[in-house]
């Protein structure tokens, strides 16, 4: 797939494109880009994904915060999997947000970009007040010379897939639901940091990690059985997204791994979770030994569903 970072006139060959934020380009984003492949392959034109590099939500309304499925790089390299011509980021601005759909569709998606079918996904609004549907941009693309499709809706278990519907499975902890619905495990990237080391005193201990992209959203507090690469070897682990209640009422929130079978030493160093399984909600024991035997059923869990 080819990245498009400068347009020059008559640079870019006719084609056919749909438009999104595509956040983790899940399996619904999947089957929409397949339709899009197909019916540029039936007319001979080439395939062309528009997307932007920051959440539209974040320019239009100044003090959201959002919480991504995937950063602008992850994104990138998810749609070059699906084997698509052409992709085009766009930075959202200002200036763009007060365009009409009409007026995106010529300045951009015509005059800029030689789209000649938009195929259009079965949730999606663009334009100006994101009001207007798929009646509407079939009329101003008869206009602009530009045919519209409606994409035909692509369901999992009679649902409808959506980022929303996989940020609604990591705030509720169902990480195998989300993992269903992305076509792959939900992860994320990290540094180790140095933490109190309260692991250490219990036999337990843990990796603290700074998330790589702090708008990256993290599942539901509580426990769960992972995976860990680094230095491309994947290990079992067992980690808590939470507050530790059991050592601290501090409210601060922390996200720390025991790694299965692994002594070295990786301040500093970045890793990859992926997440494989809820084990249980974050709750406060009585004494360490509670938690240490707790932490040891744990482990047993973690070793029957991580699969390596």
């Amino acid at each position: 797939m080819e990245i498009i970072k400068d347009i020059k006139a008559g640079q870019i060959p006719a084609n056919v494109a749909t438009i999104g934020f595509f956040d983790g380009v899940h399996c619904g984003h999947r089957d929409l880009i397949e339709q899009v492949r197909a019916i540029a392959a039936e007319r001979g034109l080439k395939s062309l994904l528009v997307t932007f590099k920051t959440h539209p939500r974040t320019v239009i309304e100044t003090d959201y915060v959002p919480e991504l499925l995937s950063t602008t790089n992850e994104k990138l390299c998810l749609l070059a999997e699906t084997k698509a011509d052409l992709c085009f980021p766009l930075d959202f601005t200002k200036s763009m947000a007060q365009l009409t759909a009409k007026e995106f569709m010529k300045e951009y998606l015509r005059d800029m970009l030689n789209v000649k079918v938009l195929i259009v996904g079965y949730d999606n609004h663009f334009g100006k007040g994101g009001k207007e549907g798929l009646s509407q941009y079939k009329k101003y693309g008869q206009e602009l010379g530009i045919e519209v499709i409606g994409a035909k809706q692509f369901q999992i278990d009679g649902q409808n897939v959506s980022s929303s519907s996989v940020r609604f499975c990591l705030q509720v902890g169902d990480v195998q639901k989300a993992e269903l619905l992305l076509g792959r495990p939900y992860g994320f990237d990290g540094i180790v940091v140095r933490g109190e080391q309260l692991g250490q005193t219990i036999g337990f201990p843990t990796a603290n990690i700074n998330p790589a992209a702090i708008h990256k959203m993290l599942p539901m507090d509580g426990s769960y059985a992972v995976k860990v690469e680094y230095l491309n070897e994947i290990y079992a682990g067992m980690m808590n997204i939470g507050f530790r209640p059991t050592f601290t009422s501090v409210r601060k929130r922390t996200v720390e791994v025991y790694i299965l079978n692994f002594a070295d030493e990786i301040y500093d160093e970045e890793i990859h979770v992926d997440f494989v399984q809820r084990l249980r909600a974050e709750k406060r024991f009585n004494t360490r030994e509670e938690l240490r035997e707790q932490l040891r059923k744990d482990v047993e869990k973690v070793e029957k569903v991580v699969k390596l």
